[in-house]
């Protein structure tokens, strides 16, 4: 079964042959913050924005949190040290959390099942076996 979930990763910034290899879902996809506005955020059921791109985007990423609910909107980091930063612009920015990189694809299961727990027979990636 293939899940009908879909998340989009916003990162001007990160290799897309390393975050594929660090992603392990059925189906995502990434985004520049250069028009990203223009996207319909509202289709996907997680949107995860990479911090360094959000610090350096035109737009505010306020917007983005503005679009979709708190819980559906998450950061991410590069590495722990950013922790801290991460916390003031969850506050900021409106998030629901962050994540450092890389992101395991049990995180993102875990997230989307808290986001819309009825459906969780939708996330059939859960199994790291798959992964390996």
């Amino acid at each position: 079964m293939e899940s009908d979930y879909t998340v989009l990763f916003i990162d001007d910034y990160s290799d897309l042959e390393k975050l594929d290899k660090e992603i392990h879902i059925g189906r995502w996809e990434r985004a520049y913050s250069k028009g990203i506005l223009e996207h319909r955020l509202e289709k996907f059921d997680l949107v995860v924005l990479d911090m360094d791109t959000g610090n350096r985007m035109k737009e505010d990423p306020r917007d983005i949190s503005s679009r979709v609910s708190k819980e559906k909107f998450y950061l991410t980091v590069k590495n722990e040290k950013d922790e801290r930063k991460a916390w003031g612009k969850i506050r900021e920015w409106n998030a629901g959390g962050y994540l450092v990189m890389p992101i395991s694809h049990e995180q993102i299961v875990e997230i989307l099942r808290g986001i819309n727990p009825k459906r969780d027979n939708q996330l059939p990636f859960l199994n790291s076996e798959n992964f390996k």
